[in-house]
């Protein structure tokens, strides 16, 4: 046996007409020869056009036909939902009951620990984000730091370089109030 006997091959175009042929000449010998064709024969069964009547699905497993894998594979998740279905409602059922006080809770040995028992952080105030990262903290504490002192003296900040050698005024406007002049003496 040679590795692709086992796999269907393409029937021939030839291969097929003789074949036909050969179906359609027994074809003729069982109806006769001329126009006896033409008639209606009684004895054999007229084929409809019409589609098929499914056959009822039984629930054997054993039976594995076109749907049968099919059929299997919804059986079986069927049965798995149930399950779940049956185990969340006792859990449900047994969480009900725990409230309401009816079944008691055994105690035995020490009682378990919460995140909170763990932590003993006890009443702390409420913090900024910032504080959880010191580097972030001490970058917001310089901004602060940089904005006291514009606010107390002239800071340079860059000169007409920055602004590609024009003078485009004082960006804060000017007030006839302030004086941030340096005293000498």
């Amino acid at each position: 046996m040679a590795g692709d006997d086992d796999i269907p091959y393409r029937e021939r175009d030839k291969e097929r007409e003789i074949r036909l042929q050969k179906e359609s000449q027994k074809r003729v010998a069982k109806l006769g020869q001329g126009g006896d064709d033409l008639e209606v024969i009684e004895d054999e069964p007229t084929p409809s056009r019409k589609k098929r009547p499914r056959e009822d699905d039984t629930d054997d497993a054993s039976e594995v036909g076109n749907d049968g894998y099919y059929e299997l594979v919804k059986r079986q998740k069927k049965t798995e939902k149930d399950v779940s279905k049956a185990q969340y409602a006792a859990k449900k059922a047994e969480e009900k009951a725990l409230r309401e006080g009816a079944v008691e809770e055994s105690v035995d040995g020490q009682r378990s620990l919460t995140r909170a028992i763990l932590k003993n952080k006890g009443l702390t105030p409420t913090r900024p984000k910032t504080v959880r990262n010191p580097r972030v903290k001490k970058r917001m504490k310089f901004e602060q730091a940089k904005k006291k002192v514009r606010s107390q003296k002239a800071v340079f900040k860059g000169g007409l370089a920055s602004t590609g050698g024009r003078y485009d005024g004082e960006s804060s406007g000017i007030s006839t109030k302030v004086v941030k002049s340096v005293r000498l003496g």
